[in-house]
């Protein structure tokens, strides 16, 4: 099933629609009519949902008997996300786009969270107004979580990642640190990283292997600590 939305999606992309009823092939413009037929994507005998980014129905169409469909939806359907847009260039990116840092809080945001004080920052969502600090340093991209409460997030990452990499500290001006409290990385249920977190630690720099992981956890456990805790730019790849 999936070879056979790889070979729409290609397709696709060979004849991309930019705005409206305009599109681009090299360096000309056409205007075609669009025909709205109701289209339904179904892969696996799973009817797909057809939205953009901020969860507004897409409606397919089709143009001189050729169907487009939504990016962002054939994307995952073979099992890539949707990274990017690069207007200028017209390239779509899908997983990846070079250069650029992808953020656990832009691409895989907790859909189940546990604690009053759980919270996430993503300078993509916020324009970077939302921050916090450790060590000294601001970070605009990130997860803060109390430890005294044992608060928890759950991402869904669906096996398309290999790494996730950041920083990790108690937050600047955060009282009641002691030792005993620490920070718990669970992947599909399985302790895999656990780290310390104390009143004199330094940013402390982590990474984690989550390859053909569906299901990450993090969460803070309270020993006999107090205070909070940061990760700052927790980047996925």
């Amino acid at each position: 099933m999936k070879n056979r939305i790889q070979g729409i999606l290609a397709g696709f992309l060979a004849a991309l629609l930019l705005i409206g009823t305009v599109f681009a092939a090299t360096t000309h413009r056409e205007t075609k009519t669009l025909n709205y037929t109701d289209l339904k994507v179904v892969v696996d005998g799973e009817t797909i949902d057809l939205t953009d980014a901020s969860g507004n129905v897409v409606q397919p169409f089709s143009v001189d008997g050729v169907t487009y469909l939504p990016l962002r939806v054939m994307a995952n359907a073979i099992g890539k996300n949707f990274a990017s847009w690069d207007q200028q260039a017209n390239i779509a990116y899908f997983g990846k786009t070079p250069g650029i840092a992808q953020y656990l809080t832009d691409v895989c945001p907790a859909y189940q969270v546990a604690g009053s004080n759980y919270k996430e920052y993503s300078a993509l969502k916020s324009g970077g107004v939302d921050s916090f600090s450790l060590g000294g340093a601001k970070y605009t991209n990130g997860i803060t979580m109390s430890v005294y409460d044992s608060n928890w997030g759950v991402h869904n990452l669906d096996g398309l990642y290999t790494s996730l990499s950041g920083v990790i500290c108690h937050l600047d001006g955060s009282s009641n640190i002691h030792e005993g409290g620490v920070v718990q990385f669970f992947c599909d249920g399985v302790l895999a990283k656990e780290i310390a977190v104390t009143t004199d630690m330094y940013p402390q720099s982590f990474s984690l292997n989550i390859t053909n992981v569906n299901q990450l956890k993090i969460a803070t456990y309270n020993r006999w600590s107090g205070g909070y805790v940061g990760i700052g730019n927790p980047i996925i790849e």
